[in-house]
């Protein structure tokens, strides 16, 4: 019997600390960052949204875009952003770089159902997003 509750912890924990992330650092530092651009928004704040983006995402959301990508097909489509919960913690690989992808339920104004705010963060002791993406029933439905 004891056996059979030891090979059972195991099945159970492995799965939870597979992946190698600790949650709770990973939080630490993507929460104020995911604030950060969350209030940035609210605030049409370009510094304040943008100031801890890697030079991916300065690059791809450059302060001259910012009104047309997040004006016009974020806010205008699910409001301001009011609070947010994390969800989940995941670390991928795509090509030669490693991520941390952290991914929040959040509520906006005009959006009845949560939004997904999926953010990805580069891994290392200055960790900069470099992957912002928005993903709600009105915005699919915008899409389409």
């Amino acid at each position: 019997m004891k056996r059979i509750a030891i090979l059972f912890l195991l099945l159970f924990l492995l799965p939870a600390c597979s992946n190698g992330i600790d949650k709770e650092e990973v939080q630490k530092y993507a929460d104020p960052m995911v604030e950060n651009i969350l209030q940035g928004m609210n605030e049409d704040n370009y510094e304040k949204f943008s100031k801890d983006f890697g030079p991916i995402m300065l690059d791809a959301l450059n302060a001259e875009n910012y009104d047309g990508i997040i004006k016009k097909q974020i806010k205008e489509i699910i409001g301001n952003y009011e609070s947010k919960e994390l969800a989940k913690v995941d670390k991928v690989s795509q090509g030669d770089e490693d991520y941390i992808v952290v991914i929040y339920k959040a509520t906006f104004s005009k959006e009845t159902s949560d939004v997904a705010v999926t953010v990805y963060f580069t891994e290392g002791e200055d960790p900069k997003i470099e992957t912002l993406l928005f993903n709600s029933p009105k915005l699919v439905e915008n899409a389409k």
